[in-house]
């Protein structure tokens, strides 16, 4: 006897379409936003590479920022090989204008290729006469299983679609979203092969794998143990060994020779990956734990559960692709705890995973273990958990807030070729919108890494004196407050420019290198002038050795202080400026006994004297307050040997 036929999904297709429309339609909104809320570093990095080359990106642009965005192109070290950026620039010469929605919207169409091989991952596992899995289990024959298949692909589109993360990760001006998209199109096509060998199946899952590992070699680690699963199960060990071995040699030959050149260039693309010393670190495992539950919510746990309780063919090439991250996890170990992107093709192996709950879970007599419609309730609940606007795209207002500050930070340096610069996204983002060459100092996370890699760190002040800049210029105020000796330098001896923002929290800061801090002359003669004392060091000289020497004092004026000055006189009379103290507390013993002075909150000063000091000689360090009319009067002075 036949086996009755299997209920038909009203409107499948239907269902379909409009998934995948909707998953579209939310990726488009705030597209025009810059994208500086997720991972500008990867993402201007390919912005300043495309403009380069983009004859309609370069028109615009006066001659010193055109020499500037060849100088940045050209300064970025090749990682993986450049698809999304010549993508760009032809987009950019076909519309005539550079925008970054184009590539941004080239990348939302390989991750909803991620969603459509999700989809049809699941539906092809249990497609064809032969399949084993159909013979191993009869439960699989049942009426009932094409409809719990159909729901539950349906609920895996919908993860890889909606869960938050994606929405910002999948437009993003990066190769990852395209890297997943045709890693799950591989998978598809090696379980169609698996279900239905033919010529045609086993060449295509090797394209496809071939493009994926070229896009972004992580793809191997989730590739390479998939086919290897599914090929040993369809034709034994030792047949199955050959089969995936040369399907993967096929596919990894291309990135293969691409990096394998880059190595035998000198390029250090392979520095600072490995660090196995992590595993013993809380931190690192915490790192990671936190990475997963950042891309996929919750929903990684449940999706564990359905990997356990799953059966048939995609079970095991599912488990097989998991292992693989978790092989990529303890290899590169710093950025899987660090870099949340690198968690991203966890996504579709968690809905894939859901799928295997819902389909496999049940039997004719009890009915699903998880229907398709509680286990989509639980999706959704984990998603409208997680979702907020800041969530899905990022803070759009503080987004547009930094685009026109870097804007306003290249009218203030004249669009200079010369500026140094501290920024948390490596100034590639301030370089493209400001439109200025800039010489980024490393940032801690890089110090740290170089610390772990047991290499040597140069000072923040000595980087900075050694670049011979124009302009400095800080965006990260935390970077900069934890370096004091080159703040205090900078306040010190060079004259800022513009602050956005308070003296307390600002967003950017603006010195220019070339010109010292000074004040003006006097101008209005006044009966009362500043008044103040050093404090420290006590009077005498004050010798140099290989660490910094802080003056300390205090300075007030009965209508206000407009700074103190600091004057180094030599053995011939001649006086120049060093820059002013830094003014930034009060003192309660000098407000209680001066209550009617102005400022009293600011009334202790500081400066730092630093070990190459020693080589402006045997000087006499005069310390000179100056009140809002320019009055000024004499606070002290010491020898500096």
């Amino acid at each position: 006897m036949s086996e009755p036929s299997a209920p038909r999904t009203p409107h499948f297709a239907l269902f379909f379409a409009l998934l995948l429309l909707a998953g579209a339609a939310v990726r488009i909104v705030y597209l025009d936003v810059p994208p500086l809320d997720f991972h500008p570093t990867r993402q201007y990095r390919s912005a300043l590479i495309a403009r380069a080359a983009s004859d309609a990106a370069m028109r615009p642009l006066s001659a010193i920022e055109r020499g500037n965005a060849v100088a940045m192109a050209q300064a970025q070290v090749q990682i993986e090989p450049e698809l999304m950026e010549p993508i760009a620039s032809a987009l950019y010469d076909l519309t005539g204008r550079e925008d970054l929605t184009l590539p941004r919207a080239v990348a939302i169409m390989g991750w909803l290729l991620a969603a459509a091989s999700t989809f049809w991952l699941v539906t092809l596992s249990v497609r064809g006469a032969g399949c084993a899995v159909r013979r191993a289990h009869p439960a699989f024959r049942t009426p009932h299983f094409a409809l719990r298949t159909s729901h539950s692909a349906l609920i895996a589109m919908a993860v890889v679609l909606f869960v938050p993360y994606s929405v910002d990760a999948s437009r993003a001006f990066m190769p990852d979203p395209w890297m997943v998209g045709l890693t799950m199109c591989a998978l598809a096509l090696a379980m169609r092969h698996h279900v239905s060998p033919q010529v045609w199946t086993m060449v295509g899952r090797v394209v496809v794998a071939a493009a994926a590992i070229y896009v972004k070699p992580m793809a191997v680690f989730f590739i390479a143990p998939a086919f290897l699963a599914i090929d040993v199960a369809r034709l034994g060990l030792w047949r199955g060994l050959v089969s995936s071995a040369a399907s993967l040699l096929v596919a990894v030959a291309p990135a293969g020779w691409h990096y394998v050149s880059l190595i035998n260039s000198g390029n250090p693309v392979a520095q600072d990956r490995f660090f196995t010393e992590l595993w013993s670190r809380t931190s690192y495992w915490t790192g990671w734990l936190s990475m997963m539950t950042r891309v996929s919510g919750p929903l990684w746990v449940v999706a564990v559960i359905g990997l356990v309780l799953g059966r048939g063919p995609l079970r095991l090439m599912l488990a097989a692709a998991w292992a693989g991250y978790v092989v990529m996890g303890l290899l590169f170990s710093h950025h899987i705890s660090t870099h949340d992107y690198y968690s991203l093709p966890l996504i579709p192996l968690v809905a894939a995973s859901l799928a295997l709950l819902v389909r496999d879970t049940s039997s004719e007599r009890s009915g699903p273990a998880v229907p398709w419609t509680v286990m989509a309730a639980i999706v959704l609940v984990s998603i409208l958990a997680t979702a907020s606007i800041e969530r899905v795209y990022g803070d759009v207002d503080r987004a547009r807030q930094t685009a026109a500050d870097y804007e306003r930070i290249g009218q203030l340096t004249g669009h200079s070729a010369r500026v140094v610069s501290l920024d948390g996204a490596y100034s590639y983002s301030l370089a493209y919108h400001a439109r200025i060459t800039a010489s980024q100092l490393t940032l801690s996370i890089d110090r740290a890494v170089s610390a772990l890699a047991g290499r040597r760190n140069n000072t923040l002040l000595s980087a900075i004196r050694a670049r011979s800049g124009e302009y400095f210029v800080g965006t990260v105020q935390a970077e900069l407050d934890a370096e004091q000796p080159a703040r205090a330098w900078l306040d010190q001896r060079h004259a800022l420019v513009d602050r956005g923002g308070d003296l307390k929290a600002w967003r950017y800061v603006v010195y220019d290198l070339t010109r010292p801090q000074m004040f003006s002359a006097p101008t209005t003669a006044t009966p009362t002038p500043p008044f103040g004392f050093i404090d420290a060091p006590a009077p005498g000289e004050i010798v140099l050795g290989d660490t910094p020497v802080v003056v300390q004092g205090w300075a007030l004026d009965d209508e206000g202080l407009a700074g103190v000055q600091v004057v180094a006189r030599g053995a011939d009379g001649r006086e120049w400026p060093l820059g002013q103290v830094s003014r930034e507390s009060g003192r309660p013993d000098v407000a209680a006994a001066h209550p009617t002075a102005k400022e009293l909150d600011r009334a202790a000063w500081s400066f730092m004297l630093f070990p190459d000091d020693k080589t402006l000689g045997p000087v006499t360090l005069i310390f000179r307050a100056i009140d809002i009319h320019g009055t000024t009067s004499i606070l002290g002075e010491r020898l500096l040997r």
